[in-house]
């Protein structure tokens, strides 16, 4: 883990020179991972990979193959509560916001993250 000074620094890095973009939010999903126990997909889109691909690089990350995408539930549950939800809120969530701004948040256990900073797009 890098200092919070330096994560600061890298994130600045990361974001200069970035302009606000939209995401395009599709179909819900699941799997078997607490973090991505229901999820809203994010559509790939070159403004949105571009600005992924950059935080590896700066941050020189080897994490596994990207998946934008908005969680909804985080947990251990079971596949039929996922459904019913899914059943009740519908499938495709189809919707779009811009993204002004990246925020870098201190990790750990769920309860413990905090946001370190708000860095704009200019």
């Amino acid at each position: 883990m890098q200092p919070e000074e330096e994560c600061i620094r890298l994130t600045k890095q990361v974001v200069h020179g970035q302009k606000p973009f939209t995401i395009n939010m599709g179909e819900i999903g699941y799997e078997d991972f607490y973090f991505r126990t229901l999820f809203v997909r994010a559509k790939e889109t070159e403004a949105l990979l571009a600005l992924h691909n950059r935080a590896k690089e700066i941050f020189k990350m080897n994490i596994p193959p990207y998946m934008p995408h908005l969680s909804l539930l985080y947990g251990t549950f079971p596949q039929t509560l996922k459904e019913e939800i899914i059943k009740e809120i519908g499938r495709n969530q189809s919707t779009e916001f811009e993204i002004s701004s990246v925020h870098l948040v201190k990790g750990g256990e769920v309860e413990d993250w905090r946001i370190i900073g708000e860095f704009p797009l200019k």
